[in-house]
């Protein structure tokens, strides 16, 4: 899913790689994991998305007939039901690094 939904997305393994890759020219001065914060960020976000508001399930109601008429957007509302990148926040499959960098 994640594949299919950013297809030209590019995602390094770890964070050592960008570290790495920047070490010529940049000194890694702060790491740390976020991955936990984008769980529950995440988590909010969907509290937020499924709150009532009359205005916004008429306009949901209006897109029905995409359902049946729309593969690409069936697809769409896989990935919402499924949130594949919120699994693999919790699964451990993806990190969420947050690095600063300082200039050498």
């Amino acid at each position: 899913m994640l594949l299919k939904h950013n297809p030209d997305s590019w995602i390094p393994y770890g964070h050592e790689h960008v570290i790495r890759v920047a070490a010529p020219y940049f000194k890694n001065v702060f790491y740390s994991d976020g991955r936990l914060d984008y769980v529950k960020t995440n988590r909010e976000w969907t509290k937020r998305f499924y709150k009532f508001s009359l205005k916004k399930y008429l306009w949901f109601a209006s897109l029905v007939p995409k359902l049946f008429t729309d593969k690409e957007f069936r697809h769409q509302l896989a990935v919402l039901r499924v949130r594949p990148n919120r699994v693999c926040f919790e699964r451990e499959i993806m990190g969420h690094a947050r690095l600063v960098f300082e200039k050498i």
